[in-house]
């Protein structure tokens, strides 16, 4: 199945998703705001940037649920025909990218007949990257509700977590801490405003 033919599916499943639950809806919706959030969050005030990732990362395990996704399942899955858009390059044309890639994506390129010219970051670009990339993943599923977009988030939000030698089990922890505390989405609310007594 071809990439757009793979991105049709994909969006007549979200369409039927959503006529059946508005709640899925509203989740993307959530995920949309809080995202708009993040892109207007300092990268000089990284604690401030962590929190809207755990903030973003506390929509997308609802919107996970929802869907009964196993997410370790879907990020381990091999991905070829996304990959392959970082490298297309027809007519043997240099094609600049400057963009953080996995770790696989130049052995990709190799394959499909292409010299790369990579440089391993520093700690310092490397964060930076990882921020930037979480932006682009984002903006991807916001656009295409694509749950392989999903997956890539998460791929994203899990290399941020493991720069800061912060496990799996302590960001679920913190979501439980969170949902306890604040509750989650299940009840389907939407805060029009609030007012002073």
């Amino acid at each position: 199945m071809g990439l757009n033919q793979y991105r049709d599916e994909a969006k007549r499943f979200m369409e039927e998703i959503n006529a059946q639950d508005e709640n899925i809806s509203i989740l993307f919706s959530m995920f949309g705001e809080e995202f708009s959030i993040l892109k207007e969050t300092s990268l000089d005030s990284m604690e401030e940037f962590n929190h809207q990732v755990y903030d973003m990362l506390f929509i997308l395990f609802e919107i996970a649920a929802k869907f009964e996704l196993d997410l370790d399942a879907e990020w381990g899955k091999g991905k070829k025909h996304k990959e392959k858009k970082y490298c297309t390059n027809r007519e043997n044309k240099a094609v600049k990218y400057n963009k953080l890639v996995r770790d696989k994506i130049p052995e990709i390129c190799n394959q499909d007949g292409k010299d790369v010219i990579i440089k391993e970051l520093s700690n310092k670009e490397y964060e930076k990257c990882l921020c930037e990339k979480l932006i682009e993943e984002c903006e991807e599923y916001i656009e295409s509700r694509d749950i392989e977009e999903l997956a890539d988030v998460m791929e994203v939000v899990y290399a941020i977590a493991a720069n800061k030698d912060v496990n799996y089990l302590d960001i679920e922890s913190l979501r439980q801490k969170k949902r306890e505390k604040r509750g989650g989405f299940d009840k389907k609310i939407l805060l029009i405003e609030t007012r002073e007594r």
